[in-house]
């Protein structure tokens, strides 16, 4: 969507409800096309009890497999809980996100670590855009 040069592109998680109600509202007010992503948790997909839903919302955002930002006339910037682990550099390992779930349960140990050098890597471009945008 990025590639569209839309004047709004933001991503949110329903685990984290004011930030996905802040770019809601935010989205309203502008005008042209705008795009939302919703990274939705799904219990019987995931093979998760649906107790947890909330749980693996915020672990996917914690590991970076989900990253909350925004993109709005061309400017990255992180928001949210992503803002933070940004900030403090405190992104968490995928592990934590993949062991809860029944979905990765035959995932050996180098397609873990393979998976984390992903995320790791887009992360970073994330960060290189995030810097590029102030």
């Amino acid at each position: 969507m990025e590639a569209h040069d839309l004047p709004y592109i933001a991503s949110v998680s329903p685990s984290y409800p004011v930030d996905l109600y802040d770019k809601f509202v935010k989205a309203k007010r502008i005008k042209g096309t705008r795009y939302i992503q919703i990274s939705t948790p799904c219990p019987p997909g995931w093979v998760y009890p649906p107790k947890d839903t909330v749980k693996i919302g915020r672990l996917a955002v914690e590991t970076g497999i989900v990253v909350l930002f925004e993109i709005e006339d061309g400017k990255f910037r992180f928001t949210g809980r992503s803002r933070t682990i940004a900030e403090k550099k405190s992104k968490i390992p995928i592990i934590n996100y993949l062991e809860r779930q029944g979905r990765f349960r035959k995932m050996n140990e180098e397609q873990i670590h393979q998976l984390q050098t992903w995320v790791d890597g887009r992360w970073n471009e994330y960060l290189r855009k995030a810097e590029e945008s102030k």
